[in-house]
């Protein structure tokens, strides 16, 4: 991920007499500092790195220092961070530029899914109106990559069956979102992607009679209780007159 503009701030910090490049520098030195002083250390290689803007990202981090370079890269002291495949999804790091320098992450073959997660990180909606993103390929890849560029995403499909939807269905009664068979088909029927694509579960049930199944999965292996017909809660042994 490249946080700079072309031709523009990179070149510009190379500039000893700048004021910003003195702000940038001393913004590197904390980042550096906060590493130093985390449980893992200072690494080598980001000791060396980090004071020229660039950084790495990946699963061996430990979370502090992972919290660490990302905040470096938010506030500008990082300019440039390598990272895996991972820094696809879920992480809220937009750029200015993303660079793939590979059309395989891991083992596998990136799909057209996969592509557009890493290449969306270029240009986020609310932070820019515009983003690139570059594909070093060789040329016998070039239709590969055409393929990821211009071919449709795969429809969205809920996995909100089986055992995931008995695990959902448990955590929303343990937080007490809902107390009640008809706000359990409420909330489920009308927050979920399911219930939108009305996708049928695992043995082609509806998801009122899979919910009604998860239910009695869940009560007869002691999980939730029963109150009365309507009211459900959370099974707890010091807690059984108690709606949860």
């Amino acid at each position: 991920l490249a946080n700079a503009d072309r031709g523009g701030e990179f070149q510009h910090m190379s500039c000893p007499l700048s004021a910003d490049f003195e702000e940038t520098k001393a913004k590197r030195i904390r980042t550096l500092e906060a590493l130093r002083l985390s449980p893992g250390g200072l690494c080598p290689v980001l000791a060396r790195t980090v004071p020229q803007g660039v950084a790495y990202h990946h699963a061996g981090l430990t979370t502090e220092e992972r919290n660490i370079v990302e905040e470096g890269y938010r506030m500008g002291s990082i300019l440039m961070l390598c990272a895996t495949s991972t820094l696809a999804a879920g992480v809220n790091l937009p750029a200015k530029r993303v660079i793939l320098r590979s059309l395989k992450a891991g083992n596998n073959s990136l799909d057209a899914g996969r592509f557009r997660q890493m290449a969306g990180r270029a240009g986020r909606a609310g932070f820019d109106s515009k983003g690139e993103c570059l594909v070093m390929a060789r040329r016998v890849e070039l239709d590969t990559v055409r393929h990821l560029v211009f071919s449709d995403l795969s429809p969205l499909r809920s996995w909100l069956t089986g055992h995931q939807l008995a695990r959902a269905l448990l955590e929303v009664v343990a937080l007490k979102l809902v107390s009640k068979v008809s706000e359990v088909m409420s909330l489920f029927h009308g927050a979920t992607l399911r219930s939108k694509t009305e996708a049928a579960g695992a043995d082609g049930e509806s998801l009122s009679d899979e919910l009604e199944s998860c239910l009695q999965i869940l009560y007869t292996n002691g999980f939730i209780h029963a109150l009365d017909p309507k009211a459900i809660g959370v099974k707890t042994p010091s807690a059984t007159n108690t709606q949860r």
